[in-house]
């Protein structure tokens, strides 16, 4: 099989509600949908999850990043895995960065070469087949000035959802006395704190934390700027608690440079950051291999990006899974995906599962 052509289309993802943090307010994601046509018209999908905070990536360079690769992946062979693999190799040495555009065509080969051969992605990859994951509540700035919340989260606590994870690093004042509500409420639940590289001193992280029960604390993801690594070293020697990073560990070279430093206890990966399954599989092995603790998260997607992150889910023995629901968008370029409140099946479908 042969892949006869690659196409970059815009489109919009409106949010139901605003969803805040420290960075950005956003109300919809303009994403990218990436498909690729082969000789054998089979068709495969990819969604571009453009964070321009993160990854730096927009729509429309997007777009014509595509459109610049175009010749690195047409007409080549699609017959296998190793065959992804050498088009996303050349593919690096062309296209610097854009990890949301590359996890997108990633997921575009596989989806078309999954459908080829009659197996979902998971199974291409040597993932273990597992039917469901339970996602964590994350609650952003909007939802915790909600006169619901404590309700909100006793209904995801009934439901088995494993953590609440709060956006901070806004009004302090406001922030701790939420905690303290909740903490009043429910005296055992533990707390993840993502302060989405908020602070700028171990100092100001640390003022924060000392407020809180350490008891109530699963983690602190992301105090500081992506690349302040000597920020995250430092505060881990003090910390009496986890440490994650989140917008300092894209890919494995990251992942490399911050355990190098002992900067951190964990890391959040996100397909968008990495690149890909195949990025996010040499990170997951080195996790393993570097007592790491990882969490699988996302970006916020329509149903096929959702889906390329659940068949992430099965490469690893991932902590928790802070993935999208369906209450939180408003439109969805894709539906086939099965929701049991918190809980999401993985798709079994051929290739990526779900229809574009």
């Amino acid at each position: 099989m042969e892949i006869k052509h690659i196409s970059a289309k815009p489109y919009s993802i409106g949010l139901k509600k605003p969803f805040s943090y420290h960075t950005l307010t956003l109300t919809t994601l303009p994403y990218t949908l990436i498909t690729t046509q082969t000789d054998e018209s089979i068709q495969g999908n990819g969604e571009a999850a453009l964070a321009w905070d993160v990854t730096g990536e927009t729509q429309a360079g997007s777009i014509e990043a595509v459109t610049l690769v175009r010749d690195v992946i047409e007409d080549k062979k699609l017959n296998s895995v190793q065959d992804v693999q050498s088009i996303l190799s050349d593919l690096e040495s062309e296209l610097y960065g854009n990890t949301g555009i590359k996890t997108a065509i990633e997921s575009a080969l596989l989806d078309a070469l999954g459908k080829k051969v009659n197996k979902p992605i998971f199974e291409l990859l040597g993932g273990k087949k597992k039917d469901s994951v339970t996602t964590i509540k994350t609650l952003s700035f909007e939802d915790q000035e909600s006169s619901g919340l404590i309700d909100s989260i006793a209904d995801a606590l009934s439901k088995n959802v494993p953590y609440i994870k709060l956006k901070v690093g806004g009004d302090e004042n406001a922030e701790k006395e939420t905690i303290a509500t909740i903490a009043s409420a429910f005296p055992d639940i533990k707390l993840i704190f993502d302060a989405n590289q908020a602070w700028n001193t171990p100092k100001e992280a640390l003022g924060f934390i000392s407020k809180i029960n350490p008891e109530n604390i699963a983690w602190l993801e992301q105090p500081f700027s992506a690349h302040n690594f000597e920020a995250f070293a430092a505060l881990k020697k003090e910390l009496p608690v986890s440490l994650m990073a989140d917008e300092s560990c894209h890919t494995l070279f990251d992942l490399k440079n911050l355990h190098r430093v002992c900067a951190i206890d964990m890391i959040n990966i996100k397909l968008a950051k990495t690149g890909g399954l195949l990025e996010t599989k040499r990170m997951i092995e080195y996790c393993k291999n570097n007592s790491i603790q990882y969490v699988l998260g996302d970006m916020i997607h329509s149903s096929i990006g959702t889906a390329y992150n659940l068949h992430a889910a099965t490469l690893g023995d991932f902590m928790c899974y802070d993935l999208t629901r369906p209450d939180r968008i408003d439109s969805n370029m894709s539906k086939g995906l099965v929701y049991h409140d918190f809980d999401i099946e993985i798709p079994t479908g051929f290739g990526l599962g779900v229809p574009a």
